[in-house]
């Protein structure tokens, strides 16, 4: 199959430029998150030393502590997100109505093309918000994990002790 690429660069080109805007809109709800959970991975990873009860208890509770504050940011893009569709659709129904002449697929190309602009900022607001859903359950499952090896560790510690005695 022979795909054009010019239209794959005008796609990329297109794309890059609201890649960066919905990455701002994520990274201001999920950037002390995201700073924290790489954090974790590099500790994890240099695996030089066990994590200890209290790293993995300060873990879990920092975790938490993103989590709470994130869902709040989620709430407010989704928020956007519907407030930009919205505008969008009152846009798309005042060109369409304006419009006197043409046939009904003349006028609701017309409508689409009038409201390119706030698609665009409905697209923005949209995956802004899946990525943030995504990220908090994602950051959920991982709390969740913290939590799972703790009661482990307290169990071992336990069996550890109760074998000592």
């Amino acid at each position: 199959m022979n795909v054009n690429n010019t239209i794959i660069e005008h796609v990329e080109q297109d794309s890059s430029s609201l890649d960066e805007i919905i990455d701002r809109v994520v990274s201001e709800s999920t950037g002390a998150l995201e700073a924290y959970v790489d954090n974790i991975r590099k500790f994890l990873e240099n695996g030089t030393e066990e994590v200890s009860l209290d790293d993995l208890n300060n873990m879990a509770l920092r975790v938490a502590s993103y989590l709470f504050f994130l869902s709040s940011h989620v709430e407010k893009v989704g928020l956007r997100s519907s407030i930009a569709n919205i505008i969008r659709d009152e846009k798309y129904n005042k060109s369409y109505i304006s419009i006197e002449k043409g046939t009904i697929a003349d006028k609701q190309a017309q409508a689409l093309e009038d409201v390119k602009e706030e698609e665009l900022v409905n697209i923005i607001f949209d995956r802004a918000y899946k990525i943030l859903k995504n990220r908090y359950s994602s950051a959920e499952r991982l709390n969740d994990t913290l939590r799972k090896i703790i009661s482990s560790k307290i169990s071992e510690m336990e069996l550890t002790r109760n074998n000592n005695m």
